[in-house]
């Protein structure tokens, strides 16, 4: 479940909460040009779910005019390479914006994403 809270003009902030065998949270930043519209869970990889590992993947992503995330690329690691190459391949494929416009014209806009790794208690 997302909810999207606009701050004021194109400024974003949005919480994503997904409850599976594990808990992904995305967070964008408030400064994004671009709206989250639809970012589905992604699947924690299995085998740092059983060893546990937890870690936050911090994404550069270019979201394109069709609210498509076009490019995606860690700039911060979670420090498992498994862990951040599964949140970049998420992103890329499954999550959906609504595009930031100028003139009333769909642009491609640039923006930060995080994905949190946690899982449940």
């Amino acid at each position: 479940m997302s909810h999207c809270q606009r701050l004021e003009g194109f400024k974003m902030k949005l919480k994503l909460v997904k409850f599976a065998s594990a808990l992904c949270l995305g967070i964008f930043g408030a400064n994004s040009a671009a709206a989250n519209e639809i970012a589905p869970d992604c699947s924690y990889p299995g085998a740092e779910r059983i060893a546990g590992i937890e870690g936050t993947v911090t994404l550069a992503i270019t979201v394109a005019t069709d609210g498509s995330v076009r490019d995606a690329q860690v700039t911060q690691s979670s420090g498992n390479v498994e862990l951040d190459r599964v949140a970049e391949v998420c992103v890329k494929a499954k999550w959906r914006y609504k595009p930031a416009m100028k003139d009333g014209v769909p642009v491609e806009a640039k923006t930060q994403a995080r994905v949190v790794w946690k899982l449940p208690q």
